[in-house]
């Protein structure tokens, strides 16, 4: 069930009771009598919005809708009839006058426009037809309300909602059954002819139409409803459609078909249309008049509208010129059409319609069943079938009406204006917009349901004919008008034949227009046709097309690029299996392939088709389609997922794939169209993975592993995507068959043709210009397809693709050089088993340009290559290797640095290890591994796209918890192997510093490797400092409790439905942990109020506190506001702890001895200082350091070390950054010649600085400090104190000119003298 799905109307009593309230405040207004004390307002707006909940589900509020219309249109019955009607007559001359200015100028209170916008709400909500049904429709209100609406006319311009109501209400009160003439008291009509005077006179409708179009002599009340109607019908808003009611309506009326009323609106709105047509700022008006006369003829009787149908016909035999006309106009052109049309046609039902006759699904079930079990019943079923077909023939069903005789039923029909407006709508059906198509569709099928058997035909030729056009709105306006006629036994069985070859063109529809293709609406209306059919015919006449029908809606339902199309497919086929009983396995097929599982499109591909296509039935066209068509799609990722599902299919049946589809696929490897080049690459490099038992590694097996859809899923749908009893059990049998090596069916000549491509394609040039890049990437991957199946290759072969893979490891896109390494590696692997002098000479080129080139990209495809060529080559060269991924590793000068060298090589770190393996792996070399890791942990260059160096961070992280998996795994066949404490702490002291930093996805990546050394690796860890209490802190139940906690907040911060809970990918992560889910990142650590907290707290621990100090000052120090809050909220809430525990002192002196450090290692270093400086301000001004005894000698030593720092200083930052720590400094210090020294770098900083900020930071900063000063503190007395508050108050030190510097710098020095 949807979210949005509701049962009932929960809130049926609030509605009730808003309405009555709502009622009784505007009941007052109008009687002048004291209101009720209630938020009118705010009542209404909860009403509307309520009604609003119900707009996919109305009929839940039919058996509300009568005590919600009644009393809100009763109150507005009143008011109408209180302030609008004529009692008692209005008198003449001036009276008259007096009393229509009266009504013409009486303000609508607000209170009922807003009454009359909730019955708005009613009606959009449930359809003004099903509310008009209990409006009041008394002859008394017919005058009121026509004033009304006169009165609307000059006052309210913006309550349109009011004007809507009000005109459909008198589309009610008009049909009253007395004669107008009788309740006409010619007042109306004076009342619109003042106010049409009033109307012109304001400025603002200077150039409005209804001056120029409406008549002024009114004097009857139908002449003034007429043009009153005519005025609305120039509306912007809907008003318009209500106008073109009434106006529909009025003219039904028996008196006014006595008039010539109805032939006089013709002839005014044929002639309006004419005038306005081509001018757009009068669109709206043209809009109404069409509207106008569709609801004419929709309403109207056929003896009174036949007579007019001749003024009309120019409107509908004019072609569009230029095709200027908005699509409203066009879709109710088309309308009008086909109510013309059928207006001369007159219901019936015709002798030659084809009726299926019973349409159970039991029955055919039924027939299924006994099929199934009996030979009888199938013999059973086939004289059947042979006794029904013959009864088709013989006998038609009788005609319900006195029709029979075409002569007479086409007596009175202008067979030259059918067949013009027949020809329109044929013509509509290739309109760009779908809505007109739609409607000139299903005119086609009900004017055709009422033509003579050989008409009939031939709209249906020329039906068929549109579909001889490239056009796509033809394409798919044919099969829209197909489907109808399907749909009414229109589509006789003889048409079948040519109709199906259409229907095929038509499912497979697709033109290509550059970036993108049009051709899914056809496909869908395709769909439709097919559904159609398998409602509309036996199964006896659809039998000889259902293996053609059953694989070509197959092929839409999992190999459409659309989901609607995959969807729309998938329900036709199923159709069919229910209504035809005829499909090949259409049951077993239809279980799997459904709504949700073809809904995630590489589901569609990967898993469901390759159930379906195990069927022999449909293996082949299977195959064929994507080989021959989606290979050669305008979307390289559908390509690429093409080429991965002919993997899966080469297991099913690999002699059909190697001796069938490769060799057509080899030629195109050289087309020129790019994309049937790189399909084709794609394509025979995946078929020969799913040849050689390699199928799982095609180039989407990762792609759903951690899919945001399926994360996204609630639970139930997840149980709804999954494989099914069929597919499960085809699953388990696939898994085994997969494996299986079919390699030896390549003979050496398709061996050679495959090698034979690269030459060619080089030959050719293809990897020049546009496009060449995609396909070097291409090949690369085909190279790697080679390696992994193994083909048996020629030494001048691998010499062509190893060369082919140099020049695309120098490529400067990354893309290319992703693509390169992996085939490296793979090629490696299977080719180079033994150091040649050729690979020889490759290797030394690697190591010697991956270095030392000066071309950055050329460094880093090098880099990444040493790390993939075959483990051979590497334990050969590992010196050499290591060397040079050190030198990669060193952050170089500016002029030949580059950070992705940098990341590639710590990257290849592990890879490398890996790659030795047990046998030539050593403890010098891990040792090795670890300390280049260590190195990269430290990069923190930056650049214009900022922290530069956290990607190399975190790459080293990845590494080192590789190379710690690597040991693990290792334990058993190498237990000399380990790794030192040194290096374990150092590692994890290293990780908890990146657990601290400002950057969310570097704490998410440490924090989930820590969680994951604790947790998978705790038994190849050395025995660290703390090692314990670490590990339980960061262990997965831990984590949980975190987890829960913080979810528990969330509920109650954020009071919400759970059925309606939008899940991210956060909350979705989150839950897979509850769940013991696999997960790789754990999306808590990237929170700032979870993580700070929880990692502080190890700044007890001395082996690891500094790091975390280190990382932690970054946080409190940067610019992001969240970051700073919980980094700063988390240390002052330590702070506060531990203050009361024993170790209180060692700890917070152990915090300043840390910031000593930081500044004794990082001298000028503008990234650790600055948020350094930040800090101490914070940690100074706390009383908790106050009270520490050896807090003095600590302060002494950071006096010199922020003195240092600010020698020579040009660092606005740092300047501005240490004002706070000199001045809570100077609060801190006892000894008098420390206080000295931190005045004079006051005094510094004030004067000697040229920076008016930070004379401005260190004056406010100071002063504060001053003041709260009550006795002698260190050179400072209290007596000095007052003085120097008092000058730092008095001078503007923003506004300090260099001249005045001097006079005011002595007249702070002599504040100190006694």
């Amino acid at each position: 069930m949807s979210h949005n799905t509701y049962l009932f109307v929960q809130e049926k009593d609030v509605l009730l009771s808003d309405t009555k309230t709502l009622c009784a405040y505007t009941a007052a207004i109008i009687e002048g009598k004291p209101t009720p004390d209630v938020p009118f307002a705010s009542i209404k707006v909860r009403l509307c919005h309520t009604l609003h909940k119900y707009q996919e589900q109305p009929a839940l509020l039919d058996s509300l809708i009568q005590p919600l219309v009644v009393p809100v249109m009763s109150t507005i019955q009143s008011y109408v009839r209180l302030r609008f009607s004529f009692k008692g007559g209005a008198g003449k001359g001036e009276a008259l006058e007096g009393v229509l200015g009266q009504k013409l100028d009486e303000a609508v209170p607000e209170t009922v426009h807003d009454l009359l916008s909730v019955i708005y709400f009613l009606a959009k909500t449930r359809g003004f037809k099903f509310i008009t049904k209990f409006f009041p429709h008394e002859v008394a209100d017919l005058e009121a309300v026509i004033v009304l609406l006169v009165n609307q006319m000059i006052n309210s311009p913006e309550r349109w909602e009011s004007k809507y109501i009000l005109l459909l209400w008198l589309s009610i009160i008009i049909l009253v059954p007395f004669n107008l003439d009788t309740i006409d008291s010619a007042l109306v009509s004076s009342a619109f002819r003042i106010a049409l005077d009033r109307f012109a006179a304001i400025p603002a409708n200077a150039n409005h139409l209804s001056p120029q179009i409406l008549r002024r002599d009114v004097q009857t009340l139908h002449e003034a409803v007429t043009e009153l109607c005519k005025h609305y019908l120039n509306s912007t808003t809907i008003t318009r459609e209500a106008a073109a009611l009434c106006l529909a309506k009025f003219f039904t009326r028996p008196d006014i078909q006595k008039t010539t009323a109805l032939a006089d609106y013709f002839n005014w709105a044929v002639s309006m249309i004419s005038r306005f047509r081509t001018e757009h700022l009068h669109s709206f008006f043209v809009t109404g008049c069409y509207n106008s006369l569709v609801e004419l003829f929709a309403i109207g009787q056929r003896q009174d509208l036949l007579p007019h149908i001749q003024a009309l016909m120019p409107l509908l035999e004019a072609t569009q010129k230029g095709g200027n006309e908005s699509i409203t106009v066009r879709l109710l052109r088309t309308k009008l059409a086909q109510r013309v049309a059928l207006t001369y046609l007159r219901p019936r039902v015709p002798k030659w319609l084809y009726s299926r006759g019973s349409r159970s699904l039991l029955s055919n079930i039924k027939k299924s069943t006994v099929a199934l079990y009996s030979n009888v019943g199938e013999e059973a079923a086939q004289r059947h079938a042979e006794e029904k077909s013959t009864a088709m023939v013989e006998e038609k069903p009788k005609a319900a009406n006195d029709f029979d005789d075409d002569e007479v039923y086409f007596d009175d029909v202008n067979g030259d204006h059918l067949e013009s407006l027949i020809d329109f709508l044929l013509k509509s059906l290739g309109d760009r917009d779908t809505v007109v198509r739609w409607s000139a569709a299903k005119g086609v099928g009900r004017i055709t349901y009422r033509l003579s058997f050989e008409m009939a035909d031939d709209v249906t030729s020329s039906l068929l004919e549109q579909f001889k056009s490239i056009n796509d709105g033809a394409w798919h306006g044919g099969c829209l008008a197909i489907a109808e006629l399907a749909r009414r036994g229109l589509l006789l069985p003889a048409r079948l034949p040519a109709v199906f070859p259409i229907l095929y063109k038509a499912l497979a529809f697709d033109q290509s227009q550059g970036s993108y293709s049009v051709g899914a609406h056809v496909r869908d209306a395709a769909c439709y046709v097919a559904w159609a059919f398998a409602r509309a015919y036996e199964p006896e006449l659809l039998a000889p097309f259902v293996t053609d029908l059953a694989q070509h809606l197959l092929i839409v339902t999992l190999f459409d690029r659309e989901v609607n199309c995959r969807r729309a497919a998938s329900a036709a086929f199923q159709e069919h299996v229910g209504r035809q009983g005829n499909f090949p396995q259409g049951i077993a097929i239809l279980t799997e392939a459904d709504y949700f599982t073809v809904g995630v499109r590489n589901n569609a591909y990967l898993n469901v088709s390759i159930f379906v296509g195990s069927f022999q039935e449909y293996f082949s066209a299977f195959v064929d389609h994507l080989a021959q068509i989606k290979l050669k799609h305008w979307e390289p990722e559908m390509r690429k997922l093409t080429a991965a599902t002919l993997s899966h299919f080469s297991v099913i049946d690999p002699k059909y794939l190697v001796f069938k589809t490769l060799p057509s696929l080899l030629p195109l490897c050289t087309s020129e169209a790019l994309h049937i080049r790189h399909g084709a690459l794609y394509g025979i490099g995946e078929i020969l993975l799913g040849v050689s038992g390699n199928s799982s590694l095609h180039n989407f097996h990762d792609v759903m592993k951690d899919s945001v859809f399926l994360r996204t899923l609630t639970k139930n749908e997840r149980l709804l995507v999954r494989a099914g009893e069929h597919l499960t059990a085809f699953k388990a049998k696939f898994e085994v068959d997969r494996t299986q090596n079919s390699i030896h069916l390549l003979d050496a000549g398709l061996i050679n043709s495959i090698a034979e491509i690269f030459v060619k394609i080089e030959k050719a040039k293809l990897y020049r210009g546009k496009g060449g890049e995609v396909t070097r990437a291409s090949v690369c991957r085909l190279i790697e397809c080679i390696g992994i199946s193994g083909l048996a290759l020629e030494s001048s072969a691998t010499k062509v693709l190893l060369d082919t893979l140099d020049e695309s490891l120098r490529n400067p896109l990354e893309e290319v050089q992703i693509a390169a390494v992996r085939a490296l590696g793979t090629f490696s692997e299977r080719y180079h088993t033994e150091p040649t002098e050729e690979v020889n000479a490759f290797v030394t080129k690697l190591l010697k340009s991956a270095s030392k080139d000066p071309v950055a990209f050329v460094t880093r495809g090098y880099t990444q290559a040493l790390a993939t060529i075959s483990s051979v080559l590497v334990a050969a060269n590992i010196d050499a290797i290591l060397q040079v991924l050190g030198e990669n590793v060193k952050v170089k000068p500016k002029t030949s640095d580059d950070a992705d060298t940098r990341r590639f090589a710590v990257q290849a770190v592990n890879k490398v290890a890996a790659k030795l393996g047990e046998k030539h792996l050593s403890q010098l070399i891990l040792d090795r591994c670890f300390e280049l890791c260590f190195t990269a942990m430290n990069d923190y260059t930056t650049d214009k796209r900022g922290d530069i160096g956290s990607v190399t961070r975190e790459s080293a992280m990845y590494s080192l918890a590789s190379l710690v998996r690597l040991v693990g795994s290792l334990r058993t066949s190498r237990p000399d192997l380990t790794i030192s404490v040194q290096s374990g702490q150092r590692m994890i002291t290293l990780l908890l510093q990146q657990l601290c930093e400002k950057i969310d996805r570097t704490r998410l990546v440490a924090g989930s490797l820590i969680q994951e050394l604790f947790d998978h690796q705790n038994a190849t860890l050395p025995e660290i400092p703390h090692k314990a209490e670490l590990a339980e802190a960061f262990s997965r139940a831990r984590i949980k409790e975190l987890v829960k906690a913080e979810l528990t907040t969330v509920e109650k911060s954020f009071q919400f439905d759970e059925n309606l809970r939008s899940i991210s990918v956060q909350d979705a992560s989150m839950l897979n942990i509850l769940d013991d889910q696999t997960f790789e990142l754990v999306y808590h650590w990237n929170i700032p109020h979870s993580v700070y907290p929880f990692v502080v707290r190890f700044l007890e621990l001395e082996a690891y506190a500094y790091n975390i100090f280190k990382g932690l000052i970054v946080s409190i120090g940067g610019l992001t506001e969240s970051i700073v809050k919980y980094s700063l909220m988390a240390l002052n809430n330590f702070i506060k702890e531990i203050a009361g525990k024993p170790n209180a002192e060692t700890v917070l002196i152990s915090i300043l001895q840390h910031a000593n450090r930081i500044m004794k290692e990082h001298h000028n270093s503008e990234r650790l200082i600055v948020p350094l400086f930040k800090t101490l301000e914070f940690i100074l001004g706390r009383e908790e350091f106050a009270a520490i005894q050896g807090v003095q000698n600590v302060i002494t030593e950071m006096t010199e070390l922020v003195s240092k720092e600010m020698e020579n200083c040009k660092s606005i930052m740092r300047l501005t950054a240490s004002t706070g720590t000199v001045v809570c400094l100077l609060g801190l210090a006892k000894d008098k010649e420390v206080s000295k020294k931190l005045l004079d770098m006051a005094a510094r900083l004030l004067f000697d600085k040229e920076f008016p900020k930070v004379r401005k930071a260190l004056a406010d900063k100071f002063y504060l400090i001053l003041v709260a000063q009550t006795e002698d503190h260190g050179a400072i007395t209290t007596t000095v104190a007052e003085r120097i508050s008092d000058f730092l108050c008095e001078t503007d030190w923003l506004n300090l000119s260099q001249d005045e510097i001097p006079a005011t710098k002595e007249a702070y020095e002599n504040l100190f003298l006694e």
